[in-house]
């Protein structure tokens, strides 16, 4: 029997009976599954599938990572790579499909990137929370960077193999993204 339910500031309603100790949680709990995708097949893919039989919709996002650096004094590299959340029909969040660095076994290295996918790296973290609350991961490639050099009174320099940079006035990597 329930009587007298409150709720506290964290959204989980109790009831004041002695023998209800289960609080009724309304945030939501998730998990993680790590799957490889079929060759010819991406994480987009995947999502667009959910979205599809969810009547829902694609979002490309960013995805934080890190990776171990083979640079001398720069430990980890911290990235942002290209997610897609799988949203319904009221904007909320039904999946994540994103990118994970530590699954490498039986991957093709001399496979080249998704036309227009990238990453984005950066020695900071702080300098990806800037880029992700900055620049649009539907950007493209030539693109995504632009407001973050503009921020920095700078522009892009290309360098070799696609890569892309910003570089302030003290010649200070901001972030390079790679095709």
């Amino acid at each position: 029997m329930m009587t007298h339910p409150s709720t506290n500031k964290f959204g989980v309603e109790f009831t004041d009976q002695l023998d209800t100790v289960m609080p009724s949680l309304n945030w939501k709990i998730g998990f993680e599954i790590e799957l490889m995708a079929p060759l010819g097949l991406s994480r987009q893919d995947l999502a667009e599938l959910i979205a599809s039989v969810s009547n829902g919709l694609v979002r490309r996002v960013f995805h934080p990572q890190s990776e171990f650096s083979q640079v001398p004094g720069t430990p980890l590299f911290h990235n942002l790579t290209l997610g897609f959340e799988v949203l319904n029909q009221q904007g909320s969040l039904i999946a994540r499909c994103v990118d994970d660095l530590t699954l490498v076994e039986d991957l093709d290295k001399t496979q080249q990137p998704k036309p227009g996918w990238y990453r984005i790296v950066s020695d900071d973290t702080r300098l990806l929370q800037l880029i992700t609350g900055q620049a649009d991961p539907g950007d493209p490639l030539t693109k995504v960077l632009k407001p973050i050099a503009s921020l920095f009174a700078t522009h892009l320099e290309e360098g070799p193999g696609g890569m892309v940079r910003v570089a302030d006035s003290e010649v200070s990597k901001i972030g390079k993204h790679f095709s």
